[in-house]
């Protein structure tokens, strides 16, 4: 009897080892996929340091331009170009960053092999995902209508991790299942939300500038809003947006304009006119449930969203600025 007692004994001690080590062998992988993020990271600041180099055609590369070669030296139809010192460091930092990016990819694809990580990865993303779905209760979802829409998204953010990285464009077999999950997850979408609902939801993920833009407004006024009305304001500033884009669009067409990238003075003050009037509606919509200050901090953040398109009318007018700009 005491023989069998010390055989379980001993089988559980193993088990609990490889319980250990298996959890040891997770934090290991993990600190390795965290370092790799931090490489990119700190490489990507480098590379947002530097003014963009115009671009150019892949080709040898030299920091100064070498003798004449002769003709068959290259196979024919072959475009050779010589880049500066400058360019030639751009190129090849863009192709460090690729190479990380390929290898953190696929460091992450082979790590979502192993059952356990992947799940603790998909635990991890469903916490992050927490604001999404208050946001889909927010709009008028049931919890467990929320729930699958997050994992809705868990499934998305998988399938991208599952993605060979290869630094070219996806292969059209790998758009097209690309396309085929999407359609799936769209139309099970509406099955779950219905017409309504799956309105309401997508023109509020549509939102997220005008919501963005209320949040920093929010947190700097000394008389606090609800979330209510917080987004009864953003809701308000996107439908305006969408009005004053609508509007702007029937005025180009009935002028005539052919190039968007030459903008006239009396472009810019129809587009200022357009912006007012929405703001004054967004004014009149929250009048009656904004305080006096509220509102007048809400007046004074629409005034601002104008500086930028005044500015540019005025220096055009005064001849500072170009069409084109």
């Amino acid at each position: 009897m005491k023989k069998l007692e010390v055989m379980f004994v001993l089988a559980a001690v193993a088990g609990l080892a490889g319980a250990v080590w298996s959890w040891q062998q997770l934090l290991v992988e993990r600190e390795r996929s965290a370092d790799l993020q931090r490489q990119m990271s700190s490489l990507q600041a480098q590379l947002a340091q530097r003014a963009p180099a115009q671009p150019v055609q892949p080709a040898a590369v030299a920091e100064q331009p070498p003798a004449r070669q002769s003709e068959e030296s290259h196979p024919p139809g072959t475009t050779v170009v010589y880049l500066s010192a400058e360019e030639a460091k751009e190129l090849a930092d863009r192709r460090a960053t690729a190479q990380l990016l390929q290898k953190a990819a696929q460091h992450e694809r082979l790590m979502m092999r192993d059952s356990a990580y992947r799940q603790n990865r998909r635990d991890d993303m469903r916490q992050r995902y927490a604001p999404l779905r208050a946001d889909a209760i927010r709009v008028g979802m049931t919890a467990q209508q929320a729930d699958r829409v997050v994992e809705m998204e868990l499934d998305r953010n998988m399938r991208f991790a599952e993605m060979e990285v290869t630094g070219q464009a996806p292969s059209a077999s790998t758009m097209a299942e690309m396309k085929r999950a999407n359609d799936a997850a769209q139309d099970e979408l509406h099955q779950l939300l219905g017409d309504e609902l799956l309105t309401k939801w997508n023109q509020y993920q549509a939102s997220v500038q005008e919501r963005g833009e209320v949040s920093q407004w929010r947190a700097q006024l000394s008389e606090p809003i609800d979330d209510q009305k917080a987004y009864a304001i953003a809701q308000s500033l996107y439908v305006e947006r969408q009005r004053r884009s609508s509007e702007y669009e029937e005025y180009v067409k009935a002028a005539g304009i052919t190039d968007r990238n030459t903008v006239a003075p009396e472009d810019r003050q129809r587009w200022l006119d357009l912006e007012k009037q929405a703001h004054q509606r967004t004014h009149d919509a929250m009048a009656g449930s904004l305080s006096a200050s509220q509102l007048a901090s809400l007046d004074q953040m629409l005034a601002g969203r104008l500086v930028p398109i005044e500015t540019a009318l005025r220096m055009q007018l005064e001849g500072k600025l170009a069409k084109q700009d």
